[in-house]
C-alpha cells in the first residue's frame, strides 16, 4: 500500500477499523468499530433481505 490519500480520503471504514485495531494497538477501539460497521450494514441488509423473501413467497 502506499498509504492515505491526501486528508485520509482514500480511506475506507474496514480500513481505518483493521489500522486502528492492529497498528495502534487499540484494540477496543477498533472492536467498537467493527460493532458500529456490522450494525450499519445490517441496518441496510436487513430490509433488502425481507423484502427480497416477500416477493419470492408471492413468485
Amino acid at each position: 500500500m502506499t498509504g492515505s490519500g491526501v486528508g485520509f480520503s482514500c480511506d475506507v471504514p474496514a480500513l481505518f477499523m483493521y489500522d486502528t485495531t492492529f497498528r495502534g494497538n487499540y484494540f477496543s477501539q477498533g472492536a467498537s468499530i467493527a460493532i458500529i460497521l456490522l450494525i450499519s450494514v445490517a441496518v441496510l441488509i436487513i430490509p433488502y433481505l425481507r423484502y427480497s423473501l416477500r416477493v419470492e413467497v408471492k413468485r
